[in-house]
């Protein structure tokens, strides 16, 4: 079952604004240490100009990015509403 496939099967609600911000300038190693760490692939590395993007609407909010890069990223939960609806809990 490929990734994207998986994300659907997630209870969510996206919300339009993003959660998650980068701090400028962001170290290309954390960019790549970001793109390998996030099991849902919120995060990639524009192959042009080397920036980061973030895909918030894939996000399983797991707190793994902002374990690891809570210096370069701003995270914050999804506004009221929005987000991952956990089944028990």
């Amino acid at each position: 079952m490929k990734l994207v496939d998986k994300l659907s099967l997630v209870k969510r609600k996206v919300d339009r604004l993003s959660h998650i911000h980068s701090r400028d300038p962001v170290d290309a190693r954390l960019i790549h240490c970001l793109c390998h760490l996030c099991p849902a692939q919120v995060y990639a590395c524009n192959e042009e100009t080397g920036a980061l993007i973030i895909r918030h609407e894939n996000c399983l909010e797991c707190g793994s990015c902002r374990v690891v890069c809570r210096d370069c990223l701003t995270w914050n939960y999804p506004n009221a509403g929005c987000g991952v609806s956990h089944r028990f809990g």
